[in-house]
């Protein structure tokens, strides 16, 4: 029986680390893998046997055959339970897909900000969104083909709206049909048959929906802009809770007080929403111009977003932070190089929080971004109490390199900018 690997399931090279990624009933999940697992699944092309395979690696690495015949049993035995490989009779050449590069990091996490349209007027914005620009579909799909094939395993589709986005069914089936994960961040403020159809598409793919509540009545709609926005958006959650997709609420602070956030946090586990992320307004675009900032500095949030979660986490909910990541790299999140934001001019920001432009997809090709990016942002350092000792931002700033980027003019000499942040072109 000649082994090869099921489709859509392939081996991800970044400079750091390979893993490989596999859609299990529709699921795509990650595993770091190291290069003995690698080869074995390299030879997984469908001209081989298991028996095969053994001999092959025992000549490659002058092994024991009782040493190498135990891993490559236990290791494709793990690979059948999780139906990544599959069995025939005979030969049929299907090489291994290996994405990415050694060489260069291509992203893992991508955020298309599709439209810039929006029914809401959130006093804090940074996008200043309401009317605004709409990705072209042409391009957009042709992008979508190109990331998918260079290894991007999620794609977060956000705007402005994302729901005000003409073709976002087309765009959330295509996705889906790839067997990447997808995610969609919502003011949850319209709902219609088109919306529930979307929502309807995500079922059963792991699929994760972020809805934006920051209060209760008065809090959320005078942030909001809109008197009704509260009751629309409960009755979007409503809708969604039975939906078989992950449900998310972002709640932003600004003049809220703990109390009522921590009544919150009670409220919507009540209502059986999976994962609570609080945090605090970024000082840019709408926000500046309405003066809305956080009453609450980011230490006190964090300590708040602590005490949430020794008193009400539980197997089915989970409370945490805006900037909350899984990185292997110790000095930031990723930004710029294992994530990045495409916005409706196909231009890339190193943040979904930032603006700040580092390429543009209509005058270059991805690969060109991406090496130049990982020259740049993987040994990007964030901002840290040794080099802005005596800041008065530096709670802001700290561990999030987005803030530093949008924080340094506000101070008289900026230690982080000229250490680090001078290197972003």
């Amino acid at each position: 029986m000649y082994i090869s690997l099921v489709e859509n399931n392939y081996i991800k090279l970044q400079p750091d680390c390979n893993f490989i990624s596999v859609a299990i009933k529709g699921i795509r999940k990650e595993f770091g893998i190291n290069q003995s697992a690698q080869d074995i699944l390299e030879l997984c092309n469908g001209t081989n046997s298991q028996e095969d395979i053994i001999d092959k690696l025992c000549k490659k690495y002058n092994e024991n055959y009782d040493t190498v015949k135990n891993f490559v049993s236990q290791f494709i035995l793990q690979l059948e339970d999780g139906n990544v490989v599959s069995y025939n009779n005979n030969k049929n050449l299907t090489p291994c897909k290996i994405k990415g590069s050694k060489q260069y990091y291509t992203p893992e996490v991508v955020v298309l900000e599709l439209t810039h349209n929006c029914p809401l007027k959130c006093k804090h914005c940074y996008l200043n969104a309401g009317v605004g620009d709409s990705m072209n579909y042409k391009t957009l799909m042709n992008v979508l083909e190109q990331m998918i094939d260079q290894g991007v395993q999620c794609f977060q589709l956000t705007g402005g709206e994302p729901f005000l986005y003409e073709h976002i069914d087309k765009v959330i089936d295509y996705l889906v049909s790839k067997e990447v994960k997808v995610q969609v961040t919502t003011s949850g403020y319209i709902l219609n048959d088109k919306i529930l159809k979307c929502i309807d598409k995500l079922e059963n793919v792991n699929g994760l929906i972020q809805i934006s509540i920051d209060g209760f009545n008065e809090s959320h709609n005078f942030i909001r802009g809109k008197s009704d926005s509260f009751e629309k958006t409960i009755k979007f959650l409503e809708v969604i809770k039975n939906k078989n997709v992950q449900l998310v609420v972002a709640t932003c602070i600004a003049e809220q007080d703990f109390k009522e956030i921590e009544e919150l946090c009670i409220y919507l586990k009540d209502k059986g929403v999976d994962l609570h992320r609080i945090g605090w307004v970024s000082e840019q675009g709408r926000a500046n111009e309405n003066n809305i900032k956080s009453n609450f500095g980011p230490n006190e949030i964090h300590l708040l977003i602590t005490k949430l979660k020794d008193k009400y986490e539980d197997e089915k909910f989970k409370v945490g932070a805006f900037e909350d990541h899984n990185s292997n790299n110790n000095l930031n999140c990723g930004l710029g190089y294992r994530i990045l934001k495409v916005n409706p001019s196909f231009k890339l920001s190193p943040c979904p929080m930032i603006s700040k432009e580092i390429g543009d997809i209509n005058n270059e090709s991805l690969e060109s971004i991406y090496i130049r990016n990982s020259k740049i942002f993987p040994s990007l350092k964030s901002a840290e109490e040794k080099l802005c000792k005596g800041c008065e931002l530096i709670d802001k700033c700290k561990d999030c390199i987005a803030e530093s980027i949008v924080n340094y003019k506000n101070v008289d000499k900026c230690h982080w900018y000229y250490s680090e942040g001078i290197k972003i072109p």
